[in-house]
């Protein structure tokens, strides 16, 4: 299954409580010819560990805002309900204080 994007993506940044990472992947889908499609922008799941190098961070604001081509992290299977995003997603973020629209807008399908 394919990430959207590399899972080391904030591997380089600051690891303190100022660093600003908002909208990091924000406003990336496009409407394509179809009414209510999303064919541009970046499509795949969010990586499990995307998070563990901002531990120190108190803020994610936005990070996935109006990103409408994220995929499951795991579909749904027989009668077990999917998962959106991984169970660990935020778990190394031990400073974090807020989380801002950090999902908002986004498609969540049928089930997960």
């Amino acid at each position: 299954m394919n990430f959207i994007c590399a899972p080391d993506l904030f591997r380089y940044c600051y690891d303190n409580a100022n660093t600003d990472v908002s909208y990091a992947m924000a406003h990336v889908s496009v409407k394509g010819g179809i009414i209510g499609t999303y064919n541009y922008g970046l499509y795949g799941r969010v990586c499990g560990y995307l998070f563990k190098p901002l531990s120190n961070v108190s803020t994610l604001k936005g990070v996935f805002h109006t990103n409408y081509n994220i995929t499951p992290y795991a579909w749904p299977y027989g009668n077990e309900s999917g998962l959106m995003f991984a169970p660990e997603l935020l778990s190394y973020n031990k400073a974090l204080k807020s989380i801002p629209e950090l999902f908002r807008g986004i498609n969540i399908p049928a089930n997960v």
